[in-house]
């Protein structure tokens, strides 16, 4: 695991791999796990500076330094996996990416729909995760730009530090209100914090968290090269 972006989604990676490892395995199993965390205040100032090829470099010098000991390697957050393709260069083992696996799940379950796409600003705007959905056949749909400025200062402002706030929630509701008037069937939460805030019970329509669904990806690929 390339984590620590934020350290809250981390520790939720981590719960779901072991649960889906023991619940899959019994008794006291857990998924054996090589972890190498970023400091991501670091992260967020080279986002903040548009300086990619430093980010690069960092998450290549972290894949590589767990490739000898590892069968596999996830980057633990959505908006990294805009350079996810350079750094599956970099190594011989498998990236599991979080947009590809994240696709197919909502493909095997919700096939040629409408999805509202959430996440930071790079991920709305960009194409890593969205090509894809595209790929499997699913239309995307992102908030208009003020609201993706909204979005953004609820990741990295608050539930980047583990606060959750009323307003906040509410200002989510009214988004994804939004985006169902547009024909959204379904809501992806393409950040790895947006299910702290986000919760399917609260809407009328499915909720795809990534972070859940690639977490369990990991913990199958786990399971798998344990056979």
């Amino acid at each position: 695991m390339i984590a620590g972006m934020s350290p809250e989604s981390t520790t939720h990676y981590y719960e779901v791999i072991n649960k889906t490892v023991c619940s899959k395995l019994g008794g006291n199993h857990s998924a054996e796990i090589l972890m190498s965390s970023v400091n991501f205040q670091e992260i967020v100032d080279l986002m903040d500076r548009n300086d990619w090829n430093r980010i690069k470099k960092t998450m290549i010098k972290k894949a590589i330094l767990l490739e000898p000991y590892v069968d596999g390697i996830i980057i633990c957050t959505n908006t990294i996996h805009k350079i996810a393709g350079d750094v599956q260069k970099a190594i011989d083992i498998p990236l599991i990416h979080i947009g590809k696996v994240s696709a197919e799940h909502v493909r095997c379950r919700q096939p040629d729909q409408k999805v509202g796409l959430l996440g930071t600003s790079f991920t709305m705007k960009e194409d890593f995760i969205k090509d894809p959905f595209f790929m499997a056949g699913i239309d995307t749909i992102t908030p208009d730009e003020e609201e993706m400025e909204a979005i953004d200062t609820i990741i990295f402002q608050e539930l980047c530090r583990g606060i959750i706030l009323d307003d906040s929630r509410k200002k989510m509701a009214h988004i994804i209100d939004d985006l169902q008037k547009q024909g959204a069937r379904g809501i992806v939460l393409a950040c790895t914090e947006l299910q702290m805030i986000v919760k399917e019970q609260d809407l009328q329509i499915p909720v795809f968290d990534t972070m859940k669904i690639h977490a369990e990806a990991a913990a199958e690929f786990v399971l798998s090269n344990e056979k």
